[in-house]
């Protein structure tokens, strides 16, 4: 929704995106992570398509508007119930793991976490510094030709610094957003190695040939 928004301009995007934000942010604090990728984003696009202060206003308005809509019934639980979700988001900083975590460490540490849940593998940490590097260099050249995945790139890189401020556990369900953003990463990369269209199909059935391999064993249910 919020591409949608950036490419179209049309308010309907602004809403929907505003609204599902709403969503996110109660179905999990971390979900604020996001606002981090919508501010940025929405300066880089300001500094492409020049508008009237007024039309970005007003966007913005449309978007907090509905965002600030489908928050009201959480905010009254809020305070019914002495806020403590509020609680958990100011304290998100300060528990007991922060005063020791390496802060660089702790981006590599989550970002290992979303990769070996996808991939069902562990993964060592200088691949995981590799792998992390290459994202944020795509993500870097994509957006600078104004490339779609320049978003996604910059999104998922966003989230991860983000989310790494928080020490705490990160279960799986924790990091939902960024299973579909990686599989997507990596399958854009995976389609940029090569122009030939069969050396990409080709290279395309190796990739997924080794990846069912690899996840095969790890699905219970095919027992």
């Amino acid at each position: 929704a919020w591409y949608k928004a950036l490419q179209t301009k049309q308010l309907r995007y602004y809403v929907l995106a505003g609204a599902l934000f709403s969503a996110s942010m109660q179905m999990h604090y971390l979900g604020i992570t996001l606002a981090i990728v919508f501010a940025i984003t929405y300066l880089f696009d300001m500094a492409i398509h020049k508008a009237q202060p007024i039309q970005h206003l007003w966007r913005m308005l449309c978007m907090v508007g509905a965002w600030a809509a489908l928050l009201a019934p959480f905010l009254l639980f809020e305070a019914i119930h002495n806020f403590p979700n509020t609680r958990s988001v100011l304290l998100l900083n300060s528990n007991e793991n922060t005063q020791t975590a390496n802060r660089l460490g702790e981006v590599f540490s989550t970002f290992t976490h979303v990769v070996t849940y996808t991939m069902q593998q562990p993964l060592q940490e200088n691949v995981s510094i590799i792998l992390f590097a290459c994202i944020s260099i795509v993500a870097l050249v994509a957006t600078i030709k104004k490339q779609p995945i320049g978003y996604l790139c910059t999104a998922f890189v966003l989230m991860i610094l983000v989310t790494s401020l928080y020490t705490g556990a990160k279960f799986p369900h924790y990091l939902g957003t960024f299973y579909i953003l990686f599989y997507t990463i990596v399958s854009y990369i995976v389609m940029m190695v090569s122009r030939n269209k069969w050396a990409r199909l080709a290279l395309i059935t190796v990739v997924m040939g080794a990846f069912m391999f690899l996840q095969a064993p790890n699905y219970r249910f095919l027992y």
